[in-house]
This record gives C-alpha cells, structure tokens and sequence, in this order.
C-alpha cells in the first residue's frame, strides 16, 4: 500500500497483504497466527473471506481454528454452487420463456475475474432483463417458488416499473436471494446508460456448460467503478473486484476507456476508482492515467475519505449529508450534478412503494411522499 498520513490498522495491513500477495512471507504468516480471529472476522466485513481462507490454507497453516475455518469455507461452497445451480436455471428457465437476460457480478464476475467461482463471496444472484418483460418476469419468478420482496397491487405495476431499477426474490426452500434489474442503476444516482447501448454491449460466456450473456471488459469495468463508487467502496471486495478484472486482461485499451468515461460523464468515477485500486492493491495502470487521477483534486479528498474510513474502522454504509456531497463531488459534468440533486429529491425509489401504493391516476404524488420520508428520516 502507499504512504498514508494516518497509521494503518495491523488487522487491516494483514488483510491486504493476504489479499496481495501470491505467497505470504513468514512475518505475515506470524501475525495471523496472533490475529487470527481478527482477521477472518475483518474478511467477512469485507466480503473477501475465500481469498484469505485459501491463502491460510496454501500456506500450510496450523491455526487453532482450522476446523471452524474449514466450516465456514464449506458452507461458502455450498453457498457458491447452490447460487451458481440457480443462476444457470433461471437464465435458461427465463429464455426458454422468451426473456432476454444477462448476467452481471455475483458466478460469473467471479469466474471471469477470479477464474474460481468460489473464490468470490457474494450473496445474491444479479440478472438483467428488458423493461418490457418485467410483468412476464414476475410472474415466471413467482411460478418457480420465488417470492417478490414487495407485493404489488395490479394498478401499481406500471408505475414501480418505470420508476424502480430492481426486484428482489427470495425462495423459501432454498433459501436463494435473486435481484432482477431493468436498469442497471437506479435513477437517482443520475447515471444514464440506455437499454440498447447496454445490450449492444455485450458478450457471451461459457458457464456451468451454458451460454450466458455478459456484459463486454469495457463495461464490465465501468460497471464496477460505478457500483463501488456509490458505495464509496465501504466493501473492499469491490476494489479487489476492479483489481482482478484488469489483472485478468492481457490487452486493455485504456484509450477506449478514457473515451467511453468522457462520453457517459464517468471519467472521474472510473479514474477515482482504478486510483484507488491502484493505491491498495497496486493495480497495474498506466502512468498517464494516474497522472490524470492525480490533477483532480476532487479524486484526492475522495481518496482520503474511504482510506480514513478504512482506518478508522468506522461503518460508512450510512448515508448521510457528508457523503451526499461526497457522491455529488464524483460527477464532472454540471448536467449531471443538477440531475443527481434532482433525482436525490423527487425521484421514486423502492421504500416509497413500500410506505404506500399509489394507483396509476396519484402516481404524481410520489415525489411528495419521498420528500416527506426524507423529511421524517433526517429531521425527526
């Protein structure tokens, strides 16, 4: 890791070093013996307990809890092939039934970029679909056992629809959790990537000896910057995501992606988040590029931000008035600045349906039931 103002903590230093390096050193291997449990408890948080599981275990460690270590690793291949099992029937269920889809993050980010599906932790399943099929899609879910999180009155169908990006699904039985998205973000981040552009790139991958959609590198990547960025990578999963998609391309176009970040209004978000990639896990970027993420100020005091958090060993998965504007900083475009406090106000989002249903003639009052939300959430 670079040079940082404030002294790292040793757990997470030791997280880092199993997440970095390719054999650890006996210093390192020392100290998990001491921290052990601080260690893997520290991994879970970060959502990264595979890597650091299999680092553990190819270093011929005998910790005083290899047993537990070994349940917790089954239970995650469990986890791992049972979602994996699910995704495949799914996908193939949904286009049997004549419903486009594509897979993003969760089994195939983690056999894309981590060429294991079972070295990446996750705990639902993403699929993406066309707003036109979303009522189809619905009620297929529901035909396979799977619960809508949200029960919808008919009326309000079209309006949660337009408004929301994503459903989430879970199956009693086997306990399965699946999120299908419309949009790949929703619109109050402002981040407008159209359906057809997203569909036109794509590509297709072999999984569990089926065919599946995904989206292109290019996207992929962008994708990631965004999602973790939104996030301000709370998660250092979502850096190591980054870190391990471009470690896994022998041939990148960084001009390309330089143009596609302009183009959609995401340099700053795509240069903040390789930089800082870069900076924990030393990423290989190219010079100009961190050149680039080093003239923008904003990048800096975003950087600082999540090292501190990090550090500090504080929660930020709270929103709060700091990181609103802390969000509003990673968007260059002033259009873009106005749409996110726009959408931030008025913009529909998933609670709203959940605090009432409106039918399809009072859908114009939603944006008045958010801001009375907002109102309630912050100022009680």
């Amino acid at each position: 890791m670079k040079v940082l103002k404030q002294a790292p903590d040793k757990v997470f230093t030791l997280l880092l070093q199993c997440l970095k390096s390719t054999t650890l050193p006996n210093d390192t291997i020392q100290n998990i013996l001491q921290d052990e449990k601080k260690l893997i408890s520290l991994s879970y948080l970060h959502a990264v307990f595979p890597i650091v599981y299999n680092k553990i275990i190819s270093s011929n460690l005998n910790t005083k809890n290899n047993e537990n270590l070994k349940k917790l690793y089954i239970n995650h291949i469990k986890t791992t092939l049972m979602m994996s099992s699910q995704l495949t029937y799914i996908i193939h269920f949904l286009e049997k039934n004549h419903i486009k889809t594509l897979s993003f993050k969760g089994p195939t980010l983690a056999q894309i970029a981590y060429k294991n599906p079972n070295l990446r932790q996750f705990s639902d399943i993403d699929i993406l679909i066309q707003r036109k099929d979303c009522e189809k899609m619905l009620s297929l879910m529901i035909s396979q056992g799977y619960i809508p999180e949200i029960k919808l009155d008919k009326k309000i169908k079209k309006t949660f629809f337009y408004s929301v990006n994503a459903l989430g699904f879970h199956h009693p039985t086997n306990h399965t959790y699946i999120e299908i998205h419309w949009e790949l973000f929703a619109k109050n981040y402002a981040i407008s990537w159209e359906e057809e552009m997203i569909w036109q790139h794509s590509t297709f991958m072999q999984f569990n000896n089926q065919e599946i959609r995904i989206l292109t590198f290019e996207m992929y990547l962008l994708y990631l910057c965004v999602h973790g960025s939104k996030h301000l990578f709370s998660r250092l999963l979502w850096l190591y995501d980054i870190d391990r998609l471009i470690h896994s391309q022998t041939n990148i176009n960084w001009n390309t992606l330089i143009e596609k970040s302009k183009k959609y209004g995401l340099l700053r978000i795509f240069l903040f988040s390789i930089s800082l990639a870069h900076t924990f896990f030393d990423t290989k970027i190219p010079k100009f590029i961190l050149k680039m993420a080093s003239h923008d100020t904003h990048i800096s005091v975003l950087k600082k931000y999540v090292i501190n958090i990090y550090l500090s060993k504080q929660k930020n998965e709270v929103k709060t008035y700091h990181t609103f504007f802390l969000l509003l900083q990673l968007r260059e475009r002033q259009r873009d600045k106005i749409n996110f406090i726009r959408y931030a106000l008025f913009a529909t989002k998933f609670n709203d349906f959940k605090y009432i249903q409106l039918p399809y003639s009072l859908s114009f009052l939603y944006p008045i039931v958010r801001l009375l939300r907002l109102s309630m959430k912050y100022f009680r």
